[in-house]
């Protein structure tokens, strides 16, 4: 059920990232994920927006 929830949780952070064309807005609170693990969605939204920083200085690296 756990990798259920984490799986639900990363399948929209590609769309949210722009990796498949227009860049869609993360709403946290409406993704199951993060109700079965009882996560904060505002804690969560940091380690995104941390990783999204991450991942825009490196994008060329994430792609090819």
């Amino acid at each position: 059920m756990k990798l259920t929830a984490l799986i639900n949780i990363a399948g929209s952070l590609p769309s949210y990232f722009g990796i498949f064309g227009v860049r869609r807005e993360l709403d946290l609170e409406s993704l199951p994920g993060i109700t079965m693990l009882e996560l904060d969605p505002g804690l969560v939204t940091e380690n995104i927006d941390e990783f999204k920083a991450i991942f825009e200085e490196n994008r060329g690296d994430f792609l090819s």
